[in-house]
């Protein structure tokens, strides 16, 4: 994502730049919200007992999830368990 915005001529309409910072605003909400389950998940991880793999897991799944319902270009490449 290497767009910049334009001065001049050939600059984008003010309604095209609304449209693209309101798309930046969700992107960077969702990345947010995913960072925030993986956070919350891993807070506790080296002491979290016999459950602590599972929630950290479940946390990175959902996160994972989430990018992926906000149609998120990175999100397009799963990469494997092991």
């Amino acid at each position: 994502m290497s767009r910049q915005i334009a001065l001049g001529h050939g600059a984008q309409a003010p309604v095209v730049l609304e449209r693209r910072i309101r798309e930046l605003e969700a992107t960077v909400a969702t990345l947010a919200e995913a960072t925030a389950l993986l956070a919350r998940a891993l807070e506790g991880s080296p002491l979290a007992g016999p459950n602590g793999a599972d929630s950290i897991k479940q946390a990175a799944k959902e996160a994972y999830e989430l990018l992926i319902a906000a149609g998120l270009p990175s999100s397009t490449t799963k990469t494997t368990d092991k």
